[in-house]
């Protein structure tokens, strides 16, 4: 009986920890380093949303059989996959891409304020 209970308790949380686990990773670590880098908050939004959607889509093929027309081969298909990772490379990549995109528009910005001045 004891063990039935454990089932049902396992077969809830662990598709719910898959999605959660990637996001705490990565806003903990983004947190951390963000003294160094000063993040935007574009670039929170967009690397969390990310580290949500790719473990929600290996969730609802693995856990219900659920696929997403092209959205789940294209998960499938990330590298790292098969380990539980697929969502760790998209991330780095959106992180280093949105930081420096953001950066780049904030520089811009300044320049102008500072044409704006003389």
């Amino acid at each position: 009986m004891a063990n039935f209970g454990l089932n049902k308790l396992l077969a809830f949380s662990v598709p719910l920890l898959t999605i959660i686990y990637p996001v705490a990773l990565v806003l903990i670590l983004m947190g951390i380093s963000h003294d160094f880098v000063n993040y935007s908050k574009e670039s929170y939004l967009f690397t969390a949303s990310l580290s949500v959607f790719i473990p929600l889509v290996e969730v609802l093929n693995n856990s219900f059989g659920t696929k997403l027309w092209f959205v789940t081969n294209l998960v499938e298909s990330l590298p790292l996959y098969k380990e539980g990772l697929s969502w760790l490379l998209p991330s780095i990549f959106v992180l280093v891409i949105t930081t420096g995109v953001f950066k780049l528009l904030e520089t811009f910005k300044e320049n102008e304020k500072v044409k704006e001045r003389y």
